[in-house]
């Protein structure tokens, strides 16, 4: 039998660059906030937030690394999924095949950034209330966050289906 032939993803754009840049920045920044700040920071930590956007568990400050290696994970398996875009077989004709590779690509690197945003976000704010200086993530982020999220993939899913040939 002999081997499929896969078809190749388009070389990534500006705009997949700079996702790329502003996930990986994000990633180290969160790392980076917990390490310059962990001598500062009391032992319980908020750990989850409620709807209101109020701290409704709290945790001990090692979670903070928790929440960090969960981001990372999540951004690494992210990655390799995104890096084997090719290997996955697709109903698509091989002359669109390129273009749905890439808007797939696409759709994954800014689901990775909203991720890692949305990580790094509610870090920060966990560092600032066990520090005193902030009082909640604020409502407006849970339907953000909820909005984000779907938009994203319908907005690719409905982008890919238009490139059916």
């Amino acid at each position: 039998m002999p081997p499929m032939a896969t078809t190749q993803v388009p070389p990534r754009s500006k705009l997949d660059w700079t996702l790329e840049a502003v996930s990986v920045a994000a990633l180290a920044a969160m790392f980076l906030i917990v390490w310059l700040r962990w001598a500062e920071v009391p032992e319980i930590v908020p750990r989850h937030f409620g709807i209101s956007g109020l701290a409704d568990r709290w945790g001990s400050k090692s979670d903070l690394w928790t929440s960090c290696l969960n981001a990372a994970g999540l951004w690494a398996v992210i990655t390799a999924t995104a890096g084997v875009m090719d290997w996955i077989k697709l109903p698509q004709s091989k002359r669109r095949l390129p273009e749905v590779l890439r808007l797939q690509r696409q759709m994954l690197l800014w689901l990775k950034t909203v991720i890692v945003l949305s990580f790094g976000y509610t870090e920060w704010v966990a560092m600032k209330i066990a520090l005193g200086s902030a009082g909640g993530l604020g409502v407006a982020l849970l339907p953000i966050e909820l909005l984000t999220t779907p938009l994203i993939i319908v907005v690719y899913l409905v982008r890919m289906a238009r490139c059916r040939g």
